[in-house]
């Protein structure tokens, strides 16, 4: 509860100043899981209410994301596609706010959780007739920022994605294009 009160004072001594509050955690995986990726399937989920956070949806976030996979080449398949494909891997978006208001007292400013995580088709080593989905390269994020600077939400899945790019680029030593000269 402590850590609570702390993170929300310090918040909202950074609302007030203007600042955005931002903590990020990814997960170190073995280049190997993104080698050779071409293509994959794309799920994004968002929780959040779009009245209160300026009309922000699942699908501007998904338009985001695809636009950056594209831009770098990889092949962004349809829904249909990467869930009846027993190998498809798929990046999944999961997006959550809470307006500080309700929770905190911190006038018009949002907590944002962000998560970035590959699934793909593994088989467990110890039973080689077994397979399941399993997230095999993770990034993720918190922020807290204003209302009027919501814009920051859709460039931290930007952030994220790129994230996700280079490590892609890393395993399969490949140069993707400047994906921020062309958004």
């Amino acid at each position: 509860m402590n850590r609570l009160v702390c993170i929300l004072v310090s918040a909202a001594a950074l609302l007030a100043e203007g600042t955005a509050l931002a903590q990020k955690k990814n997960v170190e995986v073995s280049p190997g899981v993104l080698h050779g990726l071409t293509s994959l399937g794309l799920r994004v989920e968002y929780e959040g209410d779009p009245e209160q956070t300026a009309g922000l949806t699942a699908d501007q976030l998904r338009s985001e994301v695809r636009l950056r996979l594209h831009v770098a080449g990889l092949n962004i398949l349809d829904d249909g596609e990467w869930q009846k494909g027993s190998g498809s891997s798929y990046l999944y978006l999961d997006v959550h706010s809470i307006p500080l208001t309700e929770h905190a007292g911190i006038p018009d400013a949002y907590s944002y959780t962000f998560s970035l995580d590959l699934m793909q088709n593994v088989i467990l080593h110890h039973k080689p007739s077994v397979s399941t989905r399993a997230c095999t390269w993770s990034e993720g994020c918190s922020i807290v920022v204003p209302r009027d600077e919501l814009r920051r939400v859709t460039e931290m899945v930007g952030t994220l994605t790129l994230d996700f790019l280079k490590a892609v680029e890393a395993a399969n030593q490949i140069q993707t294009p400047e994906v921020d000269a062309v958004l």
